[in-house]
């Protein structure tokens, strides 16, 4: 009997806790609907998110044209350095779990691409002092591709999506049923 209230103690805590508070970060798409090409400004596409430890960003790009490198300062970011990565990608759909603050560079390897402006720098701050650090968002600009060279480029296609809160809750409700469950089983 003591057994069965213990783990319906742990159950009511459990599903209070997970109905109350989010379980996973919000997803961010690079570029929005336009995905992660040379179109977007992502300078602006940065300023107008507020990243946290716990979001993730999602990469989708046609991989025959794209890839995503990350490298590991604002030095090789800035100067489009690609042998300096930490890492290359070339899935067409990769995603990344941000766990610290501080800056993530990213940037496409192909010929072009990042002098172009394919570059994001993903900029996770203690929220509670985003206040007086957040950059005032500018507009999207089209610029000119300075390296001179002819990029081609297709869409990335529009994934179906989900609100965030909808998969936290799905998680939650699952982390309760196997708790539920594992706790009638020890009973």
């Amino acid at each position: 009997m003591e057994k069965k209230m213990v783990a319906m103690m742990m159950f009511m805590v459990v599903s209070l806790f997970l109905g109350c508070c989010d379980v996973a970060g919000n997803v961010y798409k690079v570029g929005d609907e336009d995905g992660w090409t040379v179109k977007p400004n992502y300078t602006y596409w940065t300023s107008t998110k507020n990243f946290k430890v716990g979001d993730t960003i999602l990469f989708q790009y046609d991989a025959k044209l794209h890839n995503v490198i990350e490298v590991k300062n604002l030095e090789d970011y800035r100067n489009c350095d690609k042998f300096s990565a930490i890492a290359t990608y070339s899935s067409g759909n990769d995603s990344f779990l941000i766990i610290t603050l501080g800056h993530r560079f990213f940037m496409c390897g192909f010929p072009g691409h990042c002098a172009a402006g394919q570059k994001v720098d993903i900029r996770v701050l203690n929220l509670a002092n985003t206040s007086a650090l957040s950059p005032t968002a500018m507009p999207p600009t089209s610029s000119p591709n300075p390296s001179g060279i002819d990029i081609q480029d297709s869409p990335a296609p529009t994934p179906q999506t989900s609100s965030g809160n909808s998969i936290n809750k799905m998680f939650g409700i699952g982390i309760a049923n196997v708790l539920l469950a594992f706790g009638l089983v020890m009973v």
